[in-house]
């Protein structure tokens, strides 16, 4: 069985190399979204970086390529760990990540940017591990400031923001997390500044700050929004609101709100409805109906357990409402998995 799990991830990992974007010798590339046109690679040399652009230079002119398009980067001269380390984030392997970066060595010849990359991909590795509930948060946190701080003109700005956002969340720290969050709406994208909106709202709301996390979310909803992009942000939006509104009392309204989501989008899209039945469980929850908040958060632990925060959460509360219903073993066993895979976690924290 141990073989057989090394072997897939090992199979992640090769696949998501294959993924990757191969650089042209002595040229940097840069593989954009399918909105700004499938398989579209910018080669040449970055001769600038900032939050929100790229400069790349070929042929003797020179062309910006926005952040918000990137989807990869391979780099002139980048070491093969890199590319493994790359690799293995993107398959979801952090601890492989961390152990391909260990090994990397750049020369003192190596460009700022190779380096920039090394630390973030450390930063981000951490990050992850820290959020799965497998690492420190405070050293994560600690790695990514540190990167900010030491590379003000980083693309990867937003990123990190967002990063640190999550892990203040998973510390519990909400006033931190707001802030990093807010950074977000200083974006020149209207889906980031959605999505800052969002995660603000978040914030509030776990602080018990429903009507500011209402207003929060009010403001993405009334945004004008045209983009499938926008769309996604302004329906996590509709998502918080109508949980803020259980928690103010308004079940029906609520519950209604959030089948609506779930009726009328993909489920493919496992954040969104990790998300929607967390709504759901909570809304159903508190209006003491401990059956149908069961059956919410079964569907995350059954079928959106990847989204690791919202795992978390429903395996709490799972933990608490299944000797409601006179299954103490499942509460247990709910609490058990929850510390053993989310240790790090709020919610573990809460739990012991």
């Amino acid at each position: 069985m141990i073989n057989a799990h090394r072997k897939l991830r090992c199979l992640s990992i090769a696949v998501a190399m294959m993924l990757l974007p191969v650089n042209v010798e002595g040229q940097d590339t840069i593989t954009l979204q399918k909105a700004a046109g499938r398989g579209t690679r910018v080669s040449g040399r970055i001769t600038d970086t900032s939050p929100t652009e790229i400069t790349v230079e070929s042929s003797g002119s020179k062309r910006t390529v926005s952040v918000n398009e990137i989807v990869r980067i391979a780099l002139d001269g980048e070491p093969s760990g890199l590319k493994q380390a790359r690799a293995a984030l993107a398959a979801g392997q952090y601890e492989q990540a961390l152990e391909a970066l260990e090994k990397v060595q750049l020369p003192k010849s190596a460009a700022d940017l190779l380096q920039q990359e090394l630390d973030f991909a450390h930063g981000q590795a951490a990050a992850q591990l820290a959020l799965k509930g497998s690492g420190d948060v405070a050293e994560a946190s600690k790695l990514l400031v540190d990167f900010v701080r030491k590379n003000r003109n980083t693309f990867h700005f937003y990123e990190c923001a967002e990063l640190l956002g999550q892990l203040a969340v998973a510390s519990g720290n909400y006033e931190n997390a707001t802030r990093y969050f807010q950074h977000l709406s200083n974006a020149p994208w209207s889906d980031f500044k959605l999505r800052s909106d969002v995660l603000v709202g978040n914030s509030l709301r776990a602080q018990g700050k429903f009507d500011d996390a209402i207003r929060q979310f009010d403001s993405a909803l009334d945004a004008k929004a045209k983009e499938p992009a926008e769309l996604r942000q302004v329906t996590f939006a509709q998502l918080g609101k109508a949980a803020c509104l259980a928690e103010q009392g308004q079940y029906d309204k609520a519950i209604e709100s959030i089948e609506s989501v779930i009726a009328n989008n993909d489920p493919d899209d496992a954040e969104l409805f990790a998300q929607a039945y967390l709504a759901l469980g909570s809304a159903q929850r508190t209006a003491k109906r401990p059956i149908d908040a069961v059956l919410a958060y079964l569907h995350i632990d059954l079928l959106f357990y990847s989204q690791r925060d919202a795992h978390a959460e429903a395996l709490f509360y799972l933990s608490q409402l299944w000797p409601q219903l006179e299954e103490p073993a499942r509460g247990v066993e709910a609490r058990q998995l929850l510390i053993a895979r989310y240790a790090g976690s709020v919610w573990a924290q809460r739990a012991k």
